[in-house]
């Protein structure tokens, strides 16, 4: 006899298999006939047995959905010592009620969703929850943003390095056990940041390839709990090198990034990646306007970048928030081959008007509110290439660049 099993009239079983016209929720289908879907849905995709079969679906449409047109990322996954030296320069005391009430702030923005699809929290904060009871990752639901965290335990020197700056990021470990337990919280997408710094000699190749197996190996490891992976390798805006040498570092480091993703199974369509622009470093004497940052930039991800990858959302590395929108208007105003969107994942060029507008008191909320919106809603210009520039206010005015940031 065959077997049958209720499935939902929403799945992916029903709508590649089934063309029906029904109101009742559900239908009964055979068993070997779900079964067969999954592989021949597994085989379209070009999966490899694991656990991302599972959640191939739900990959896509998230990260479809943070990189949709208009769109980017607000990162708030500052650690605790981190957060403490933002909220110093506002002469704030780094204490938990006082981090709470600050993203408290950023998450029930009305009308923030229109602009920013995602953000990525620190582990505190997605357990986190209003001053009246109300998860963050319900207040982020309800605006229409996606909760995303950063699952790296942080930078560590590296064994058996010949430079001795060079790093490379731990949290490998535990990491499938941690994801499980994120989505089941909330987080539908993750992050991990991995440095790569240009110097004297450096990078080295061992730094280049450790840094990248951890990258692609966080990769996979949480797309089999369902979450998409935000893939960072930055390359550290540290040094006086020229833009040229940025992008014959960046060129480098990609390829060899997306060869050990495909070693790894790594399902690309369901990925986004967090790179830095190609600038040159933050000591160099080296003049360059937004219209070259954006050619050598676009010339370096059409080089590197596969076409699957649906989004690719810069980092802002300590640009001001003036800086960081432009460039990006830049980019998204050139004419290139990759049919990526060319976004935003900014941190610090999204809040530092909103800190400086806060200031740790309860009667400028909605003044900080406004700020953040102001530069979320010129960065989704910005995303479309319809900026002008100095047409959202702004209280930044020198950038945060920290040479070595660590976060």
């Amino acid at each position: 006899m065959e077997a049958f099993i209720q499935v939902p009239l929403q799945s992916s079983f029903v709508q590649h298999n089934v063309k029906l016209n029904l109101r009742q929720p559900t239908l009964y289908a055979p068993r070997a006939r779900v079964a067969r879907s999954l592989t021949l849905r597994m085989r379209a995709w070009g999966l490899r047995p694991g656990g991302v079969e599972k959640f191939a679906e739900e990959l896509v449409q998230t990260a479809n959905k943070i990189a949709s047109p208009g769109h980017g990322i607000l990162a708030v996954d500052e650690s605790t010592k981190t957060i403490g030296k933002r909220l110093s320069t506002i002469g704030v005391e780094n204490t938990e009620t006082n981090r709470r009430a600050y993203r408290e702030l950023l998450f029930t923005c009305k009308g923030l969703g229109e602009y920013i699809s995602g953000a990525i929290l620190y582990e505190e904060t997605l357990y986190q929850s209003t001053r009246d009871g109300r998860p963050f990752v319900d207040c982020l639901k309800n605006i229409g943003v996606i909760p995303g965290i950063k699952v790296d335990k942080g930078l560590a020197p590296l064994p058996g390095a010949t430079l001795a700056h060079e790093t490379w990021c731990t949290g490998l470990d535990g990491l499938s056990e941690r994801a499980a337990a994120y989505y089941a919280q909330g987080a539908r997408f993750a992050k991990w940041r991995a440095v790569i710094q240009i110097a004297p000699g450096g990078p080295t190749r061992q730094a280049v390839v450790e840094n990248c197996y951890g990258l692609a190996r966080y990769a996979r490891t949480v797309q089999d709990q369902g979450l998409v992976p935000i893939i960072e390798p930055e390359v550290l805006l540290d040094g006086d090198h020229t833009i040229e040498r940025c992008a014959e570092v960046q060129e480098e480091v990609y390829s060899i990034l997306y060869n050990l993703c495909q070693q790894q199974g790594v399902f690309l369509e369901g990925s986004l990646l967090k790179p830095s622009m190609t600038l040159p470093g933050a000591d160099s004497k080296q003049r360059v306007s937004p219209d070259t940052i954006a050619e050598m930039t676009i010339r370096t991800l059409e080089r590197t970048i596969p076409a699957a990858v649906p989004g690719i959302m810069f980092l802002s590395g300590g640009m001001t928030e003036e800086e960081a929108t432009v460039n990006l208007n830049a980019l998204n105003n050139r004419p290139r081959k990759g049919p990526w969107s060319l976004s935003f994942s900014y941190g610090r060029a999204l809040q530092q008007s909103c800190l400086k507008s806060w200031m740790g008191k309860d009667e400028n909320v909605r003044a900080a509110q406004e700020a953040l919106l102001a530069r979320a809603r010129a960065n989704s210009k910005a995303n479309l290439g319809k900026y002008v520039p100095g047409s959202e206010p702004t209280l930044d005015v020198t950038g945060t660049f920290e040479a070595g940031y660590k976060y």
